[in-house]
């Protein structure tokens, strides 16, 4: 039996997915631009891996190691439940900043010391997604 290959719904068949593919994806603060982990940067995928795994699956990312990521894609018990556990751990981050920033009124530096070391080098990293976790909720309030 052939396979039939179609358009990656994840990355639009540009094998990369970029700011409104996250956006439509609903995965902005989980997300960043970059190679298309759904379809490999390929553009085209199999009908049965769309039948199979969710195209917006938060855990499937370019990160992950090629052994985890084919358990993820073959739908693995412990790769799923490792999947759910970073979205609850992400989920978490995500409303500690929220209620450091806008319940305790911390700015972006002083949560970014909060959750890491002087000479952190993710330090800036954890800066800007500080940043982006602020800006959604204050753009969602408006």
């Amino acid at each position: 039996m052939e396979t039939s290959f179609i358009e990656c719904p994840r990355c639009l068949g540009k094998g990369h997915v970029d700011h409104e593919d996250i956006k439509r994806l609903k995965q902005e603060l989980r997300w960043l631009p970059g190679t298309c982990a759904y379809c490999n940067g390929t553009g085209k995928v199999s009908k049965d891996l769309i039948d199979s795994v969710d195209v917006d699956k938060t855990y499937l990312t370019n990160d992950l190691s090629a052994e985890e990521k084919e358990k993820v894609l073959n739908n693995d018990l412990d790769a799923t439940m490792r999947g759910i556990e970073k979205e609850i751990q992400s989920q978490q981050i995500i409303d500690h900043i929220k209620d450091l920033h806008f319940n305790h009124e911390l700015n972006v530096d002083q949560i970014s010391t909060f959750f890491t070391y002087e000479n952190d080098e993710n330090k800036e990293k954890l800066f800007d997604f500080i940043q982006r976790v602020i800006d959604s909720e204050s753009n969602s309030n408006l």
